[in-house]
């Protein structure tokens, strides 16, 4: 019988403390910005206006429940699957406007990305791919004192990292917005 992938507690525990604080951040966002995000909502055209508010304080109290979720090691695999889904329905609400080449709506992710585009959607996959890697059993080692100082500076560094890429992207798109007006004011 096949072996069951097991996952280090180390990585475990950095990468649930980084999607914790992601999901964390999404949803402060939203709650900061409710009237905004109903907005951003009304423009992706899936919901009937009637559902718009009850809709977003749902997607806030599940990104909210995610983020606390991911912490304790027991909650962890069901949290990072409530998490993947959440992420799921938000890529395949952004295919949508992005196959009628509506890329002017906000995204509503509450990050620097404040435009939708291909890269969102390619940015949630592979955050799916890591809160799946959170399904994956327990290696059993325990974690050591070192472990414990590793996990905070590795939840920084992923942070610091996932924030640079984003507002690479974010610059990148504004580069070919820029690039673009110019092309046409030339032509």
């Amino acid at each position: 019988m096949p072996e069951a992938m097991v996952i280090d507690p180390l990585i475990a525990t950095a990468a649930a403390g980084f999607l914790a604080l992601l999901f964390a951040r999404a949803a402060w966002h939203k709650v900061s910005q409710f009237l905004v995000f109903t907005g951003v909502m009304s423009d992706y055209r899936i919901l009937p206006d009637a559902v718009l508010v009850p809709a977003a304080a749902l997607l806030i109290g599940l990104e909210t429940v995610v983020a606390i979720g991911l912490l304790p090691e027991a909650s962890r695999p069901f949290a990072a699957v409530a998490g993947a889904g959440l992420l799921c329905i938000y890529a395949v609400a952004m295919v949508a406007p992005l196959m009628q080449g509506r890329t002017e709506i906000s995204c509503g992710c509450g990050g620097p990305i404040d435009q939708l585009s291909w890269s969102l959607v390619v940015r949630n996959v592979l955050l799916i791919g890591l809160l799946m890697a959170l399904t994956l059993l327990p290696s059993g080692r325990s974690m050591t004192w070192t472990d414990l100082v590793i996990v905070p500076v590795a939840v920084l560094a992923a942070w610091l990292l996932f924030e640079a890429i984003e507002h690479i992207v974010r610059t990148a798109g504004h580069i070919r917005f820029l690039r673009s007006s110019i092309h046409s004011e030339v032509h």
